[in-house]
C-alpha cells in the first residue's frame, strides 16, 4: 500500500490511528484509538537523473529610454537536484547586469511548497510558501558580469511527496533573488529539487558541472556530504497530534 508520510500543516494534515473496539455482551463497547507515525522512504538512488546538474536562466530587456535598451541576464547552476535533510547545496548565480540599474543584493534561498487540493464544494489548490533556509549577499553590481557561490544548509524537513498524495503535494525549490531598489518586482530564478529520506550511495555526478562549479568543488566535497537520513522524530516531532 503506497501511503503518504505524516504531516502537520497550517491548512491540512496527514494522520493515521489503529481503532480497537472490543465487543463485550451486554455491556457498551469499548474503543481504543491509538495514533501512529508513517514516514515514506524516498531514497535517490531510485533516480539518476537528480544526482545530475541543473541550470535556469532569467534573461529581461529594460527600456531606458525612447533610444536605448538593458538587458539583465542571471544563471543560476546547482551541481544536483537530489538531497537530504543536513545535506547542503551549493547554489552558484552569475549576474550581468547592463539593464541600467543597480543591484544592491542577492538573495539565495530554499523554499518548501505546500499544494493543498479541494475536491468540494469545487475543485481547488491553494499553495504554502515557506523558506527553509536563507542567505543574503550585499554587493553593488552596475554594468558588469558578477559571479556568486553560497552554500545553504537543509534544515529538518519532510521529504518530497512525488504525487504519492491526493491530499497534498510536498515540493521544494533553491531560488535566487537580485535586489533592485526601485523596480515593482525583483528578478528571481528557481530550480526545483527534491529532498529524500535516503542519500546517494556516491556523490559522483554522472555529468561535469560549470567551470566556476568544479572551481569550488573541492572546497565544498567534504562539506556537502550527504548525512544518514534523519530520524522521524527528528523531522515530525515525537509526538503524534
Amino acid at each position: 500500500m503506497w501511503l503518504p508520510s505524516s504531516f502537520e500543516g497550517t491548512h491540512g494534515y496527514i494522520r493515521y490511528a489503529v481503532d480497537v473496539v472490543l465487543e463485550r455482551p451486554w455491556k457498551f463497547d469499548t474503543t481504543f484509538k491509538k495514533p501512529f507515525p508513517v514516514c515514506r522512504t524516498l531514497d535517490l538512488n531510485r533516480d539518476i537523473s537528480l544526482k545530475l546538474p541543473a541550470q535556469m536562466d532569467y534573461r529581461k530587456q529594460f527600456i531606458l529610454s525612447s533610444t536605448s535598451r538593458g538587458i539583465l541576464a542571471i544563471t543560476v547552476n546547482v551541481l544536483k537536484t537530489g538531497y537530504v535533510s543536513g545535506g547542503f547545496i551549493p547554489i552558484e548565480a552569475i549576474v550581468a547586469n547592463n539593464c541600467g540599474y543597480s543591484i544592491n543584493q542577492i538573495v539565495f534561498s530554499i523554499r518548501k511548497i505546500v499544494t493543498y487540493k479541494c475536491t468540494y464544494p469545487s475543485k481547488a489548490d491553494k499553495d504554502e510558501v515557506t523558506t527553509i533556509r536563507e542567505k543574503l549577499v550585499d554587493c553593488l553590481i552596475e554594468n558588469e558580469q558578477s559571479s556568486f557561490m553560497e552554500r545553504l544548509e537543509i534544515p529538518e524537513t519532510p521529504p518530497t511527496t512525488l504525487h504519492f498524495c491526493n491530499v497534498l503535494n510536498i515540493t521544494y525549490e533553491a531560488r535566487v533573488v537580485a535586489v533592485i531598489p526601485g523596480i515593482t518586482v525583483n528578478p528571481s530564478v528557481a530550480i526545483p529539487i527534491v529532498i529524500g529520506t535516503v542519500p546517494f550511495a556516491s556523490n559522483q555526478s554522472p555529468s561535469s558541472p560549470s567551470q566556476s562549479m568544479q572551481y569550488h568543488e573541492e572546497e565544498f566535497t567534504s562539506e556537502i556530504d550527504d548525512p544518514p537520513p534523519p530520524s522521524y522524530e527528528s523531522v515530525y516531532g515525537s509526538s503524534s497530534h
